[in-house]
């Protein structure tokens, strides 16, 4: 639920919702953080 709270947070703010599980507290999803870390470092760059 947790999650859906977050996604709903960042629709309502207008954001393109983000999965980022150390922001929610989840924790044992490697997979996830490295999913989040990838796709943050890859946006930043868009940006430059």
């Amino acid at each position: 639920m947790i999650a859906l709270k977050d996604y709903e947070e960042q629709k309502k703010q207008g954001l393109d919702p983000v999965f980022n599980s150390k922001k929610l507290g989840i924790k044992n999803a490697e997979y996830w953080e490295e999913e989040y870390s990838f796709n943050h470092e890859k946006d930043k760059d868009k940006v430059s």
